[in-house]
């Protein structure tokens, strides 16, 4: 498990190393009922969840692109976005993000922090 972590904490802090992290964390918001830990939920204009994840990954778990929102209901682990645009934003537990620019690619790392 460490090794795992030992090697995403790597690859991450090339990237923001890089300058690709942009984040998009938005102020801590009321927990969504909708999204229950440990998911991480995106959500359309409307406020209405288009998809909900758990698992942990390595890669990207790819997805149609969206825009609206996410939120990260997990505890400790962050979750990094990809858009269409290849830039790469990450949102912390308990927090909302907003996804101006469709997002293609969702991460959960074990990570409690966004680097960048």
């Amino acid at each position: 498990m460490s090794t795992i972590r030992t090697r995403l904490g790597i690859a991450t802090a090339a990237l923001a190393v890089a300058g690709a992290l942009t984040p998009l964390a938005a102020p801590a918001q009321a927990a969504r009922g909708d999204c229950p830990w440990p998911y991480v939920c995106t959500y359309n204009g409307g406020g209405v969840k288009t998809g909900a994840w758990q698992d942990v990954t390595s890669g990207w778990q790819w997805m149609s692109a969206r825009t609206g929102s996410v939120y990260n209901s997990r505890h400790d682990d962050v979750v990094y976005l990809l858009d269409t645009n290849g830039t790469v934003g990450c949102v912390e537990p308990g927090r909302t993000g907003d996804l101006p620019t469709p997002v293609v690619g969702l991460r959960i790392s074990w990570e409690a922090r966004c680097f960048g």
